[in-house]
């Protein structure tokens, strides 16, 4: 059975043959051997696309049973998760690969998106979010709310635009408003 690796050595071995040939004329023999030296090139091809596909097949199961495992804790870990099963995605479309069980991409990006965001409403409920760090972790879910227009899951966001943005952006404007008072500033702040 050919293999990859053997496919330069024997394309090689090939091409010293069918050269050996040339010089001494035995054009029949040459033809021959030219006709193998081709079909060998076309069976390499053939089985270095068969080992893509199959690759990509593999990589993206791997992406999606990482997306599957547990609540993203960070929307760091949420980014790659999501990143990676995007990109294996993309590379199973670009290679053309039929993969036995393909994963229901926007059905596992939508509940991964839906447990950060779950997690994250748990901090906010218990006050990790307020002040700066909320500051930080809003502009970073505004990227994740753009994430989710972007690839068509609107839905699996609501809950940020519902609870989680009104909630950090009232804490903020609390925040700020008892500063003000702090120093005595009449700003009105709104």
């Amino acid at each position: 059975k050919l293999k990859v690796q053997d496919c330069q050595a024997k394309a090689r071995a090939l091409t010293r043959r069918l050269a050996s040939l040339l010089l001494r004329d035995a054009m029949d023999e040459a033809q021959l051997l030219s006709d193998a030296l081709v079909d060998l090139v076309q069976q390499c091809q053939a089985l270095e696309v068969q080992q893509a596909q199959a690759e990509a097949c593999t990589q993206q199961a791997s992406a999606a049973a990482t997306l599957q495992q547990s609540a993203p804790p960070t929307l760091a870990d949420l980014d790659k998760r999501v990143r990676d099963l995007l990109g294996a995605t993309d590379a199973v479309r670009k290679v053309t690969a039929t993969c036995a069980a393909p994963p229901d991409v926007n059905a596992l990006l939508r509940a991964s998106i839906e447990q950060y965001t779950r997690v994250l409403k748990a901090d906010l409920d218990a006050g990790r979010l307020e002040g700066p760090a909320g500051a930080r972790e809003l502009s970073r879910l505004f990227a994740v709310d753009a994430d989710c227009q972007l690839l068509g899951l609107a839905e699996a966001c609501t809950v940020l635009r519902t609870e989680v943005f009104p909630a950090v952006l009232d804490g903020m404007r609390a925040d700020a408003f008892a500063e003000c008072r702090e120093r005595g500033s009449s700003l009105p702040v709104s």
